[in-house]
């Protein structure tokens, strides 16, 4: 149970790190894109 349990709280953040990983790597690309619309 508490292995279960702790595998458990593992699993969850090893989705919000790469929930947050890929909401940054959006917002970069977003940045990236406006960037180079301004430079045209």
């Amino acid at each position: 149970m508490n292995c279960m349990l702790n595998n458990d709280i593992l699993t969850t953040l090893v989705v919000f790190v790469c929930h947050i990983a890929w909401i940054a790597n959006c917002v970069k690309i977003i940045l990236l894109v406006i960037w180079m619309s301004k430079d045209h």
